[in-house]
């Protein structure tokens, strides 16, 4: 039996979003193990209810609990407006992270009092989840939350450089070209993918990947818990409850390797 600081970290999305923030987490803990949901049977989050969204969180955190995790990372912000309270009740006593709050804070560190903008799905955006938690941090600064759902399956479809990708992003930004924010919060993992055409749209504004902060407060976790792996060779396993060669295919883009084994999950 493994003994906790040799267990896998978890983590999942709706589908290859997530892998933005495994591309980072694997850069800062290259001997770890992780062990990667992509929910794409369910895909999109960011046209589902709060009550399935929540449902989906607490079977994917059901399987996590069998199997055996030491750090479970939510790396999906819709799945962690919805369905955080519940997958931290399944988990119990194993520590759960999610996107929203690392993302504002590293928007208040950018921005430091000026206007933040924010693109997420749909129902991501309708909670008002990044403008409540960049209150809740002493934030006094304006947000202006756009939805942006169409970015979600153009990533997952792969289009992250075609002349469609790129009519996409220019109209679905149209509302912050009058008055542009000073930082914009890319708030949904998927949307890192398309970085390099939300900057052409947007130019000068600083785009904030809430990647980054969630691998530093993994790492804050993990150690003050005793459990970061000093050596390893940091094996990752795909888990996919949809089509398999379609997550790879999509998904071997964003994470920057090919990704040559991931397997069917029923859950």
């Amino acid at each position: 039996m493994k003994t906790v600081k040799n267990r896998p970290i978890g983590m999942f999305d709706s589908g290859v979003g997530g892998l933005s923030v495994l591309r980072v987490f694997l850069r800062k803990f290259p001997t770890e193990d992780v062990l990667y949901i992509g929910d794409t049977a369910h895909f999109p989050y960011g046209e589902k209810t709060p009550e399935e969204i929540s449902a989906y969180g607490r079977h994917i955190a059901e399987y996590f609990k069998e199997v055996g995790i030491k750090l479970l990372v939510i790396a999906c912000n819709t799945a962690t407006v919805y369905s955080l309270d519940v997958v931290k009740e399944v988990m119990g006593d194993i520590p759960v992270i999610g996107v929203i709050e690392a993302g504002a804070r590293a928007a208040l560190e950018a921005v430091k009092g000026k206007k933040i903008g924010v693109i997420a799905t749909k129902v991501t955006v309708k909670s008002g989840a990044y403008p409540a938690m960049i209150r809740s941090l002493g934030g006094g600064e304006k947000v202006l939350a756009v939805p942006t759902q169409r970015f979600v399956s153009l990533v997952e479809d792969g289009e992250l450089d075609t002349d469609y990708a790129r009519r996409v992003v220019r109209e679905d930004l149209s509302p912050f070209y009058e008055d542009p924010p000073s930082g914009l919060i890319l708030g949904c993992t998927h949307f890192p993918g398309l970085s390099h055409l939300i900057q052409e749209a947007l130019p000068g504004v600083v785009l904030i990947d809430p990647a980054y902060a969630l691998v530093d407060e993994a790492a804050d976790v993990l150690a003050k818990s005793g459990l970061l792996r000093e050596d390893g060779d940091g094996r990752v396993q795909f888990l996919v409850t949809g089509d398999p060669e379609s997550f790879s295919h999509s998904g071997s883009v964003l994470l920057g390797r090919p990704i040559t084994d991931a397997r069917k999950l029923i859950l």
